[in-house]
């Protein structure tokens, strides 16, 4: 229910929201406060990390932001950035690492220096043997979502997650483990539709909406372009006390993971808005997420929404009884659906036939018909 491993860090809901430190080993990355020169650096930096409360060290060694012109990087050059860094911290200071790339040569790289996670921020669609490189190496990955994989269209959380829907899709037809994988709604990286900065921001205040795929969702929201715009701040070096409400409203939403250039800040973020949000109900593997749905997602009034795990197998039966009873089921991801019920028949799935209807129905009480 709502959790994974991301290398040996557990993450998700009814655990303390870690925190991912970001380190760029990319001259070109937005923010000239995170880019280090040398592993030498990177271990000074990363060990004062650590020591300020960062369960993560995120390293990349090209800049992925959608304004910024990377793309030319060679992919030899990305890996020789990358792969010391991650060496040294793996072996040097013991830490969890995770690197950040779309290119799955430079992922095996880094995974080979002892990288447990990779951080993808085209949710492994940008390179078609991303998601076998993390199959077969046992890695975790935090599937990200961008504009380039994923047009926009619909409203911002029905494109969002209908790119992470087709991720962890992709990534279960290759064999990844689904309990080592997390989903990050890609913060910066949608440009058309609505105003990217209004996008950004409802993006942000929707988090708990993505509970449907039943998925720990991580956030970057550290200096990024919309705290700029909305706050008329140009140079991302004057964004902290934006970037730190940002993290607090973006835990208070539902994130479960942060990732931050300021370390020291973030965890007294997230420290508060998880001191401050509301629990969700749980049950076994099905979650209640009628009080943050849309109408768009298929929820209305009088109806109890609730995201279920379930065999494979078991789909085209649950699908049948739920129909039956008058209400829908929408497939998130393999195994992952969205059903919807009305409140005064919800309890009736407690007979059912399968387990994961039966034991959803712990979530039919009162509180959940609100």
């Amino acid at each position: 229910m709502l959790r994974a491993r991301l290398g040996k860090v557990e993450v998700g809901e009814g655990l303390p929201v870690k925190i991912m430190g970001a380190l760029n080993a990319s001259p070109e990355s937005f923010y000239r406060g995170s880019v280090v020169g040398s592993p030498e650096d990177a271990l000074r930096i990363a060990s004062s990390m650590i020591e300020e409360g960062a369960d993560i060290i995120d390293v990349g060694g090209m800049s992925t932001a959608p304004y910024v012109d990377a793309r030319s990087v060679p992919p030899e050059v990305e890996a020789s950035r990358v792969v010391p860094i991650v060496r040294a911290l793996s072996r040097e200071l013991g830490a969890v690492v995770s690197v950040d790339t779309v290119r799955a040569s430079v992922a095996e790289a880094a995974i080979g220096a002892g990288a447990e996670i990779v951080n993808d921020v085209s949710g492994c669609r940008a390179d078609p043997s991303m998601a076998r490189v993390i199959a077969d190496s046992g890695a975790s990955a935090v599937l990200g979502v961008r504009e380039d994989e994923t047009p926009v269209s619909g409203t911002p959380m029905e494109t969002v997650r209908r790119g992470l829907s087709e991720s962890l899709r992709a990534c279960a037809s290759s064999g990844v483990d689904p309990s080592r994988l997390t989903v990050d709604p890609g913060i910066g990286f949608f440009r058309t539709g609505v105003e990217w900065y209004r996008w950004d921001s409802e993006v942000v205040g929707g988090i708990r909406r993505l509970y449907a795929l039943l998925r720990p969702v991580v956030i970057g929201v550290s200096r990024k372009s919309f705290i700029g715009r909305i706050l008329e701040l140009p140079d991302p070096g004057d964004r902290l006390t934006g970037t730190v409400a940002a993290e607090a409203i973006a835990v208070f939403a539902g994130a479960h993971v942060v990732r931050a250039h300021d370390v020291r800040e973030a965890v007294q973020a997230a420290r508060l808005g998880e001191a401050l949000r509301p629990r969700i109900r749980a049950a076994g593997s099905a979650v209640d997420l009628t009080r943050f749905l849309e109408p768009e997602d298929g929820w209305s009034p009088g109806r109890v929404s609730l995201a279920v795990a379930a065999p494979p197998g078991d789909v085209p039966g649950i699908v049948e009884e739920v129909e039956g009873m008058g209400g829908r089921v929408l497939e998130m991801a393999p195994g992952i659906l969205l059903v919807h019920v009305r409140a005064d028949l919800c309890g009736r799935l407690g007979t059912s036939r399968y387990p994961a209807l039966a034991g959803a129905a712990d979530l039919c009480g009162p509180e959940a018909q609100t």
